[in-house]
């Protein structure tokens, strides 16, 4: 069997990194291409596409990071999830206790995800009294491994992340509904195929079951 005739660029959010492989495999069925991912916080891959980088697809964690950029087709493929996670079994009552020294969150100026971590502590008000524990990492996957190798506490990040690891989901009420959307950036049939498979009941079920809405 010969190899892809094409290459198919995707800009993905770092919440879908954990079933990457899942990912490629059901993406390269589709369009017969070579799936490429660059896993990153969806206001840094907004930035790269708006500068020219040459990505056939966008999966941001927001619609929000898709209003600046030219686009031929957008769609919410998933509802995004918050959750909880630490090596130490630490809970959401222990945020603002001494058990906890350091918060790892998203970036909120980057990323969707420490966006609604922030939404989260501060509807509950917790923000004033945790604000000096947090620490920001560049994307959701990035705050996961602070927790995950000790030089945080706990983590608020995205549950696909923490799905099967313990991690606890956090009440989608304390913060703002994430609408995972994605965008059509070329003319490429194969990648209108891989577009209209993510956004169709397959891609959503698929989604769905790595612990996504």
């Amino acid at each position: 069997m010969g190899a892809p005739a094409c290459n198919l660029l995707v800009a993905a959010a770092s919440d879908l990194s954990p079933f990457q492989d899942d990912l490629k495999v059901r993406l390269g069925s589709v369009s017969k291409c070579d799936v490429r991912f660059t896993f990153g916080s969806s206001g840094q891959l907004s930035q790269q596409i708006a500068n020219g980088a040459p990505y056939d697809l966008f999966l941001s964690a927001s619609a929000d990071y898709l209003k600046t950029l030219k686009t031929l087709d957008r769609r919410v493929y998933a509802q995004g999830r918050l959750a909880l996670w630490s090596k130490a079994g630490l809970r959401w009552p222990d945020l603002a206790t001494d058990k906890v020294r350091r918060i790892a969150i998203a970036n909120p100026k980057l990323a969707p995800y420490g966006k609604a971590a922030r939404e989260a502590l501060e509807s509950q008000g917790l923000w004033p009294k945790v604000e000096s524990k947090v620490v920001y990492a560049e994307s959701v996957r990035q705050a996961f491994q602070f927790a995950e190798t000790g030089n945080a506490d706990v983590a608020l990040v995205a549950y696909p992340l923490v799905v099967g690891k313990s991690g606890i989901p956090v009440d989608p009420g304390w913060y703002k509904p994430m609408e995972q959307t994605a965008a059509l950036l070329t003319h490429s049939p194969a990648a209108r195929l891989a577009f209209d498979f993510l956004t169709g009941p397959e891609g959503r079920a698929l989604f769905r079951s790595h612990g996504l809405n």
